[in-house]
């Protein structure tokens, strides 16, 4: 695997956040997933903390980029964060 070159919280400009707003479920939630990708190699980042702005809840991306939150139904706006 190809290291890639450190980034620090107030640097994350190089990375592209996909995400996807899944349908409302029966008990009324929804979900916010995602893959996140360093822009300049489109290589898929580990650990990447995605937080619901305004709330406690959010998710560290896995060993494939992927993430996801579950969520009530509404529009959210979301922090990325990536230290490595």
């Amino acid at each position: 695997m190809k290291m890639l070159p450190r980034h620090t919280a107030a640097a994350v400009v190089g990375i592209a956040l996909a995400c996807l707003f899944s349908t409302q479920t029966a008990l009324g939630q929804s979900a916010i997933a995602g893959t996140i990708t360093d822009s300049g190699s489109d290589e898929t980042l580990i650990g990447v903390n995605v937080i619901v702005v305004g709330s406690s809840a959010g998710a560290a991306t896995d060993i494939n980029g992927e993430f996801q939150i579950t969520v009530g139904p509404g529009e959210y706006s979301v922090r990325v964060s990536y230290i490595g």
